[in-house]
């Protein structure tokens, strides 16, 4: 007798194949010429297609599968799960697999996959599982400070969250604090590299706010940079004027004055520019009605529209 012992990587690569080895009928051996030789080295001969043998016995696999690590990559949004055999892609639960801040689940921030896309790895990584993450899901992970580092990147995972070709469910990773369990800490981590941006904006006027919508979880380093501009950006060496910019903080009240030695002529033509300037920039109805009193006062013109649709 001749035992062949596979390796961990031709098992996980017989595995691999749905329709190969999963019973007697499945396992069929056939050897080429001068496989094995006798004491005289005398070879065997060729066994064709139709003289493979049947297995006579077979022995199904009773050990179920292990997550041995996970590897998280939060600039690409691919999360790598690495189990000790092959898997069946077509079993996995997202719901069993739980991200947390800390290795004690209970007191720390927890993330719930919401809708990553699952592949199945290829012959030769066939015992890992790729879930590509999508912006709900990053943006879930970063808001809940998960990622951050690997001492804030820890894993449970619920027994059956998968199961392996021959239908054992996977063994549970219970987090820590629970008897006998102990979190898994992400065993490579990529730390997000790409900037965020400015998806789109409003302006609440009746309660006070601009709401600001970036591409992923931020935090405010520096009010006073949050300028508010008429103009769209123009290309550069654009002859059109400068764009005016106003800061998101409330400018105070002010009251018209006449230079001395200047006449009517002078104050009108002022409050006209002044008038036409505020109309612009749009900082305060009361300061409007201020210049449009002061003109009324001073002279028969009528003073300029401030209708927003149409630049005066």
């Amino acid at each position: 007798d001749v035992d062949f012992v596979f390796s961990a990587t031709e098992l996980n690569s017989l595995k691999f194949y749905d329709s190969l080895a999963i019973d007697k009928n499945s396992s069929h051996v056939k050897l080429a010429v001068d496989t094995v030789k006798d004491m005289g080295y005398n070879g065997n001969i060729l066994m064709e297609d139709g003289d493979a043998f049947k297995a006579t016995q077979y022995i199904p696999d009773t050990t179920p599968p292990d997550l041995n690590s996970f590897d998280l990559d939060l600039d690409s949004g691919l999360m790598t799960l690495q189990f000790s055999e092959t898997v069946d892609a077509n079993t996995f639960d997202q719901g069993s697999v739980k991200l947390h801040s800390m290795a004690a689940k209970q007191y720390s921030q927890v993330y719930d996959m919401i809708g990553p896309s699952l592949v199945a790895g290829t012959l030769s990584a066939s015992n890992n599982l790729y879930l590509t993450l999508g912006s709900a899901d990053l943006a879930s992970l970063k808001d809940k400070g998960i990622g951050t580092e690997r001492n804030t990147t820890w894993l449970s995972m619920t027994a059956g969250g998968v199961k392996d070709k021959s239908g054992l469910n996977v063994n549970a990773v219970l987090e820590s604090g629970i008897i006998g369990g102990q979190s898994m800490r992400v065993s490579q981590l990529v730390l997000d590299q790409t900037s965020p941006g400015l998806s789109k904006f409003r302006i609440d006027r009746t309660a006070k706010k601009i709401h600001m919508f970036f591409t992923e979880p931020v935090t405010v380093q520096d009010l006073s940079l949050i300028k508010l501009s008429r103009w769209w950006t123009r290309a550069p060496h654009s002859t059109a004027p400068p764009s005016p910019s106003v800061s998101v903080t409330t400018a105070g009240p002010s009251t018209p004055r006449a230079e001395a030695g200047r006449g009517p002529a002078s104050a009108v033509h002022d409050a006209t520019s002044k008038l036409r300037n505020l109309c612009d920039t749009a900082r305060s109805a009361a300061r409007i009605r201020k210049w449009i009193a002061t003109l009324r006062r001073s002279s028969a013109e009528t003073p300029p529209s401030c209708d927003p649709a149409r630049p005066p």
